[in-house]
C-alpha cells in the first residue's frame, strides 16, 4: 500500500511548476518592562512569469514578562488560510497563556497547537518565536561594556543550548568573567585578496 501523503516519483516543473517559498520574521522588544515578541508568516507559490498565490499567513504578538519569559497574552491574526475552519486555531493560541518561553514552551506549544484544535503553520511560528528568546539576550549585551551596571544578566539557562553557549565556550566565559563580548565577525565573508 502506498502512503497517501507520498511524494510522486517523477517530480517535474511540467507536472509542478513554479516555488513554493515560506517567509518567517520575528522581532523582539522591550516594552514596559515585558519582553514581546512579534512574528509573521506567509507561505506562498509563485512562478518565473509572475503569478503569484497566498497559501497560508499568520501575525503573532507574544507578550512575555521576566525572568522566565512567562506568556502574559498572546495575538493571533489569522492571513491567507485555506480552509474555514483554519482560523480558529487563532482561539487555541490562548492555551499558550501561562507558558515560559525559557523552559518546557515547545511541549506545551505542541499540546496547545499540535493537534485538531491547532495549526501546524501556527505552531512553527509560535516555535521560531519562542527559539528567538535565545537570540534576545543579545539585548542584555548590545550596550554592556562588561561593567553589568544592573547585576550580571543570567546566561546560565542557556548553557550548552548550542554551540555558541557551550559550558567551556567563549560566550559563557566571558559572561562569568564580566567581560564584553567581541565584535560579531561575518564568517560568510570571502577572504581578502593578497
Amino acid at each position: 500500500m502506498v502512503d497517501p501523503m507520498a511524494w510522486p516519483m517523477e517530480l517535474v516543473p511540467e507536472r509542478y511548476p513554479g516555488t513554493i517559498r515560506r517567509e518567517m520574521t520575528v522581532e523582539a522588544r522591550a516594552e514596559d518592562g515585558r519582553l514581546v515578541f512579534t512574528a509573521v508568516l506567509r507561505d506562498r507559490w509563485y512562478d518565473d512569469a509572475g503569478a503569484e498565490e497566498e497559501i497560508h499567513g499568520y501575525e503573532v504578538r507574544l507578550v512575555t514578562e521576566p525572568p522566565d519569559l512567562t506568556v502574559v497574552a498572546v495575538e493571533v491574526r489569522p492571513r491567507h488560510l485555506p480552509f474555514p475552519e483554519c482560523p480558529l486555531a487563532a482561539h487555541a493560541a490562548q492555551g499558550l497563556v501561562g507558558l515560559r518561553l525559557t523552559k518546557g514552551f515547545r511541549a506545551g506549544a505542541l499540546a496547545v497547537l499540535g493537534g485538531v484544535e491547532g495549526c501546524t503553520h501556527l505552531l512553527t511560528l509560535v516555535l521560531a518565536a519562542s527559539n528567538h528568546q535565545v537570540v534576545t539576550q543579545y539585548l542584555l549585551t548590545r550596550v554592556d561594556d562588561g561593567s553589568h551596571p544592573e547585576g550580571t544578566p543570567d546566561f546560565e539557562q542557556i548553557t550548552d543550548t548550542c554551540s555558541g553557549w557551550k559550558e567551556s565556550g567563549t560566550g559563557i566565559r566571558l559572561v562569568r568573567k564580566g567581560e564584553p563580548f567581541p565584535v560579531h565577525v561575518d564568517y560568510g565573508q570571502d577572504p581578502p585578496q593578497n
